[in-house]
């Protein structure tokens, strides 16, 4: 046995004073929570390790995940990268989970960070290696299990890219559209992916947030998983909400008006929470009953998701059949149109 023990009844209540073989004493009062089960452990003669893990769990954990990885290690204080201490958001946010874990509270697992960190280790670009966390952490992408980390591409209907260029899809070389039907794995030679963080729009594979593929898209959004290796480029610009990689695998296609979720490492594949149903204000459509019935003239200002715009329509509302509102266009645009009463962002009245 590594340790010796004794136990007081004093005025203060009972207390137990444990002697490890290392020189260690503990002393433990009435006041731990834990009272009664370390005298059961230590009555059964538990292994050391458990005892230590009872008495002071926040130093247990922290010895027993010493080595989190091959190459990633902690003191408890600091995360070490092939022995040199890391000082840097990713770092202390790995150190936050391993210290939310070692007191029980409900935390985010730290290892998808570990394996994070050792793939962006392989990366031969140090401005990749300096900012790709951030980025991925500002745009609330979500980081595997295995490490690697999903973004969204915009594609064509029929999952070829929208700009033409050379690549390799699965091991075959392609100088054109690219297709990215799910499983597919698209590359680049590094060499030519521009490396530029200054620039925004330039040679590359381009994947980046949701919002940022469906400006692309026409037609269809997938999902991409990428090795934090094959990074060239995060650009500067915040503005800016997509990267230029060398690799990514594609997993699968975006639903329609799903609203990406992060996670944080425990699904491989994207998480999406559909949108809530648009309610129709009633008071809205009874002001455009009235104005249906008073022919009156309206400005109306309509938002088109498609594409993220606002276009202001003056014209006469002719009728309302459900959730659309069918509305006179002007003689130059031919006809009449139906709009969903939800994409009205606003109307105003012209005439009397």
């Amino acid at each position: 046995m590594a340790y010796t023990w004794s136990r007081t009844n004093g005025t203060n209540g009972p207390s137990i004073s444990i002697i490890f073989d290392n020189g260690d004493l503990i002393s433990v009062g009435k006041e731990h929570a834990a009272l009664a089960e370390i005298t059961q452990k230590l009555a059964a003669d538990a292994p050391e390790e458990d005892i230590r893990s009872i008495v002071q769990p926040v130093k247990a954990i922290t010895v027993r995940l010493q080595r989190l990885s091959e190459r990633v290690t902690t003191d408890g204080e600091n995360i070490f990268f092939d022995g040199d201490a890391l000082h840097d958001t990713l770092a202390e946010y790995i150190l936050s989970l391993i210290r939310a874990e070692a007191a029980g509270e409900e935390a985010p697992s730290w290892k998808p960070f570990v394996n994070f960190l050792e793939k962006l280790s392989q990366n031969p670009s140090a401005e990749s290696r300096n900012s790709l966390y951030t980025f991925i952490k500002e745009r609330g992408l979500t980081i595997r299990p295995d490490g690697d980390f999903i973004a969204y591409k915009g594609l064509n209907a029929d999952f070829g890219s929208v700009r033409s260029g050379p690549g390799i899809v699965d091991n075959v070389a392609h100088n054109g559209h690219l297709p990215n039907k799910p499983g597919s794995v698209l590359e680049m030679a590094r060499s030519k992916v521009n490396a530029d963080v200054r620039t925004g729009c330039a040679i590359g594979l381009h994947v980046g947030t949701a919002e940022y593929a469906r400006g692309w898209a026409r037609g269809k959004v997938v999902a991409v998983a990428v090795n934090p290796r094959d990074v060239v480029a995060v650009p500067f610009d915040g503005s800016f909400h997509k990267i230029r990689v060398a690799r990514y695998e594609v997993l699968t296609e975006l639903p329609q008006n799903a609203t990406p979720v992060a996670t944080v490492g425990n699904k491989s594949v994207p998480v999406y929470k559909a949108p809530e149903a648009p309610k129709v204000n009633d008071e809205f459509v009874k002001k455009l009953e009235k104005a249906i019935k008073k022919g009156r003239k309206l400005e109306v200002v309509y938002v088109s998701l498609s594409q993220r715009t606002e276009k202001t329509y003056v014209i006469k509302p002719l009728s309302i059949e459900g959730k659309l509102l069918r509305l006179e266009l002007p003689e130059a645009d031919n006809g009449a149109r139906s709009f969903r009463i939800d994409r009205i962002n606003s109307i105003k009245k012209l005439d009397k």
